[in-house]
This record gives C-alpha cells, sequence and structure tokens, in this order.
C-alpha cells in the first residue's frame, strides 16, 4: 500500500517538475500511482491532496456580471423583435452575437427581482425603447396575476419542451454529477448496491480508459462494471 508520505512527496516532485502546478491524471501518469490510491483513500478530494502537499490548486470564480449592460443589451433586443423573447430567441441571439448576455448571465441578473422590472425601469429612464417599456411593463402584470410558484418559476427558468427535455438530460448525462447519478440509479434500479462516494467514482473513471480492452470510457453513460456479480 502506497503511504500517505509518499503520495505527497510525490506530488511535491511532480509539482515541481511542471512548474508548480498538477492535474490528477498527469500525477498519476509522472508517479504511477492509480487515483483511487489518492482521492478517496487518503483525501475526499484532489485539491485536498495538492493543499497538504503545498501546492497551488486550480481556483475558479465567476465574473463579476455588468447589469446595467446586461439589461441594456436585453431591452434593446425586445425593442428590435417587438414581443418578449423566448429561450431559443435569446440563445439564437447569443450566436450571433457573443457580446449578447447568456441564458445564465440572465438569470443571475434576474435572481433578486423580476427582469421584467427591471427591463421597465431602465426603459423608463430611456424614451427611445417606449416598445420594449410596453412589452415589459405586460409582463410584468402577466407575472403578477401568476400563482405565486408559478411567478417565481418565470424568474427563473422557462418551460421546456419533451425534444428539449431529452436534449438536456443527455447532455446532463455527459456530466460527471449526471453519469454518477446516472450510475446509482442503475444499480438500484437492478437491485445492485452502490456504496461509492462521488470522490470514489470520480478517482475510478479519472483515466478515462477501460479496464478490458484500455479504450475510452463511454462520454454519456456510468462507464463502471461491478467489482463482483454477487453485489
Amino acid at each position: 500500500m502506497v503511504t500517505k508520505e509518499r503520495i505527497v512527496e510525490e506530488i511535491r516532485r511532480v509539482a515541481k517538475d511542471r512548474g508548480g502546478h498538477v492535474s490528477l491524471r498527469s500525477f498519476h501518469s509522472a508517479s504511477g500511482i492509480a487515483p483511487h490510491q489518492v482521492v478517496g483513500r487518503y483525501w475526499a478530494t484532489w485539491n485536498e491532496a495538492l493543499a497538504e502537499a503545498g501546492v497551488s490548486t486550480a481556483s475558479f470564480f465567476r465574473p463579476k456580471v455588468d447589469e446595467n449592460g446586461v439589461i441594456e443589451a436585453f431591452a434593446h433586443f425586445v425593442e428590435r423583435i417587438k414581443k418578449w423573447p423566448t429561450q431559443n430567441e435569446l440563445k439564437l441571439e447569443h450566436r450571433r452575437n457573443k457580446l449578447f448576455p447568456t441564458l445564465d448571465v440572465l438569470r443571475r441578473v434576474s435572481s433578486d427581482a423580476s427582469l421584467a422590472s427591471k427591463i421597465t425601469a431602465f426603459c423608463e429612464r430611456n424614451p427611445t425603447l417606449s416598445t420594449a417599456a410596453s412589452i415589459a411593463l405586460a409582463r410584468m402584470d402577466t407575472e403578477k396575476a401568476t400563482p405565486k410558484a408559478l411567478g417565481q418559476a418565470l424568474v427563473s427558468g422557462y418551460g421546456r419542451c419533451r425534444s428539449c427535455e431529452n436534449e438536456h438530460a443527455q447532455n446532463r448525462g455527459r456530466t460527471l454529477g449526471g453519469k454518477f447519478i446516472q450510475g446509482a440509479t442503475q444499480a438500484k434500479t437492478n437491485g445492485h448496491k452502490w456504496t461509492l462516494s462521488i470522490q470514489q467514482y470520480a478517482a475510478i473513471v479519472a483515466l478515462d480508459e477501460c479496464f478490458y480492452c484500455g479504450g475510452p470510457l463511454p462520454k454519456a453513460a456510468c462507464g463502471l462494471d461491478r467489482e463482483s456479480n454477487g453485489d
């Protein structure tokens, strides 16, 4: 069994060779120590192992949204198409114009108050957006007349047809969390045990290599085989 102390030493060595940064995959390639001997045994995550070794970890941040810019872009878009846009229209506009806010950004802007109310307030200060002001005001009236639970949904999301729901499910199945949930659900359906944590699952599939043939694991499936058919 590889000791914790040796792993820490190897992390520091590999990080030094690679300029101070090392991923779990590159660590395995350089040290020969398998991911499951690190994550899920001594540490819950790879970043925790890096922190103990004194190696900088990957940091991710969500950039601050320029709310005024987002509202202005949305208001001008409403003025141009002369209606409250659908989700597909918003996505298409972003594809055409990468400066136009994404759906995620629009949801963040409307997290504390209705997007329609913010558009209305902005348009009232800009006489050239009279059409957008009327449309946003009508949208506000619709939201006020909607039952509270549904009204909240109008702020934070959109309706989704069966085709888009299937596409969403396929995309979700390609993420680590989605594949983990898929594996747990499939095991329960088949009457098998599922005792893996998501960290242990991540360590198993981190190499993206089939145990039997060495080929890549599927992109939209759990990618696991049971260790014992008796379980």
